[in-house]
């Protein structure tokens, strides 16, 4: 494997690529945001088969204080002591599940489609830059008459990968294995 690309990829990439190096068959009841990149990696494909969504501002995480909490292990263990229990970190509701109504689509969202990126900003206005031409998105192409079948066709590929984020957070997605 070379080990670059300029070919856009993301973290969510990894699961599947992983399970392709090693010779193992993805099994997904579910969908997945990522797709084997092993190609790309390679350079046996030049391009993304795929468009990858990013969403921010559905639901918060819980942040990780990874400095903190390894420092305080470290000191205990340094001390023999028993390790130390971080209470905020325990989740109290691990089988409550928050449901989001499908039309919660709130925050900023981009959908990236080589060498094109829709950004939604606020659910309301819309940008189309090309990466390609413009790296720094600069140029908003969504207004321009040419771009609009593509604003339209991008702007409904994105709601409908944002229903499916909604789906899964749901737990739609996901049944009983047996």
């Amino acid at each position: 494997l070379k080990g670059r690309t300029s070919v856009p990829v993301a973290t969510f990439d990894i699961y599947p690529t992983l399970l392709s190096l090693a010779g193992l068959e993805l099994y997904a009841p579910h969908p997945l945001d990522g797709m084997d990149v092993s190609g790309i990696i390679s350079g046996a494909v030049a391009e993304r088969s795929k468009p990858m969504g990013f969403w921010h501002k559905l639901q918060g995480g819980q942040g990780t204080r990874s400095d903190q909490i390894q420092k305080a292990i470290m000191e205990k263990q340094q001390a023999g002591a028993p390790l130390p229990h971080d209470p905020v970190r325990m989740r109290k509701d691990v089988d409550e599940f928050p449901q989001f109504p499908e039309e919660t689509t709130t925050g900023h969202a981009a959908w990236t489609d080589w060498p094109w990126k829709l950004h939604r900003i606020n659910g309301t206005r819309f940008e189309l830059y090309n990466l390609s031409d413009d790296p720094m998105e600069k140029t908003d192409l969504s207004q321009n008459p040419q771009q609009t079948r593509r604003v339209k066709r991008m702007q409904q590929e994105l709601d409908a990968w944002m229903r499916s984020v909604i789906r899964s957070l749901n737990g739609k997605d996901y049944q009983e294995l047996k």
